[in-house]
């Protein structure tokens, strides 16, 4: 095995990438582990040449340009979200509208991986449910996936991921669901029925769909497709099913959502696994650099920065000893406090309500 490590070449005869052998290396170990097999590579020591072939040839990849993740797909920015839904790609109005914006929601709220577990995902793992107070929300129920394949039962998703209605009907993922099960032929609504369905092209009024399932490729190729007939540009093919993932827990992480609760959603294993989602955006990119450059010219205005201002200097600060003088500057107590007259019996006075005016705009 480890000569293979060290020779293997892709289809093409050119070099694979790192990140690609550690795949294979990793397909071996779970191919050998599901035959019985007794000894784990990826850790016996009978194993050892094999795992020093494989990190001396990542290495080589490394030194001739490789790893740096030339086909890593890219996330969406918001404004490009919502032309998808300005120039009809999602939505309810067409049957393919509604598969593009269900397919991206149970992506980006429930964590599911664009191609393979999108396809083996059914009707019944996504049910619609009511909290006490009447509001109706979405519960997906997890299946096998690339991290729980089912060969431990008791590793299951701590939290079952929710998707809740939102104030813009036209963007709402309980209204879409609804849609979708009425333009769902009766007999393909059973629990182990496929949640994606075929397209019906008879134009039939109150039946949109087949009873067979959408189609493996269709299904693969369902962002670059909707990207494309948006006009979003994607010229150096960059965009993908992976790229709903990435734009998850971009803006997941960008709302100071702590990475605990993303990979509930996610379905990650351990927080490390987050990191591979990390890029900057053009507008982050362009803010360093006029700050590396003495140019910035958001510095002074930037009140959302942490660390701005009072607040954000003496925010999370351990400040001991010194002598600190502190100016308060006086009001006139008419306006702000009740005045009280020297018979005032005080702890009567205390039991008053006092109700203070403000000229918020907020109230």
């Amino acid at each position: 095995m480890s000569e293979f490590f060290a020779a293997v070449l892709s289809a093409d005869g050119s070099e694979y990438e790192p990140l690609s052998l550690r795949s294979i290396f990793a397909s071996f170990n779970r191919h050998l582990k599901e035959k019985d097999y007794p000894e784990q590579i990826i850790e016996s020591p009978c194993f050892n040449k094999t795992r020093e072939a494989l990190k001396a040839k990542q290495k080589e990849l490394k030194s001739l340009g490789k790893g740096s993740k030339p086909n890593a797909a890219h996330s969406l920015s918001d404004e490009e979200v919502d032309l998808l839904y300005e120039r009809g790609e999602f939505g309810t109005h067409s049957a393919r509208a509604l598969v593009n914006m269900l397919w991206w929601k149970n992506t980006t709220h429930f964590g599911l991986r664009g191609c393979r577990e999108n396809r083996d995902v059914r009707w019944g793992d996504i049910r619609l449910r009511m909290d006490t107070s009447g509001l109706e929300f979405l519960e997906y129920t997890e299946r096998q996936t690339k991290t729980r394949s089912g060969e431990n039962p008791r590793d299951l998703r701590k939290v079952k991921p929710t998707m809740w209605p939102c104030n813009d009907r036209k963007r709402d993922p309980i209204l879409a669901y609804k849609r979708f099960a009425e333009k769902r032929p009766p007999e393909a609504c059973t629990p182990d029925s496929p949640f994606y369905l075929g397209i019906d092209h008879t134009k039939h009024p109150s039946i949109w769909f087949t009873k067979q399932p959408m189609g493996k490729n269709t299904i693969n190729n369902l962002l670059k497709n909707m990207c494309r007939n948006a006009g979003i540009r994607d010229e150096e093919q960059k965009l993908s099913n992976h790229s709903a993932r990435k734009t998850m827990v971009k803006k997941l992480k960008e709302n100071h959502i702590p990475d605990t609760d993303i990979i509930q959603v996610t379905g990650h294993n351990n927080l490390m696994s987050l990191n591979t989602y990390d890029e900057l955006s053009n507008d982050r990119m362009r803010r360093m650099s006029g700050i590396l450059s003495g140019s910035d010219n958001n510095k002074a205005n930037d009140s959302s920065t942490p660390g701005s201002g009072l607040s954000g200097l003496l925010s999370g600060s351990a400040i001991s000893g010194g002598t600190f003088n502190i100016t308060v500057n006086a009001c006139q107590s008419s306006t702000l406090l009740p005045t009280w007259s020297s018979t005032t019996n005080i702890q009567a006075e205390k039991r008053k309500r006092v109700i203070l005016q403000s000229d918020s705009d907020d109230d």
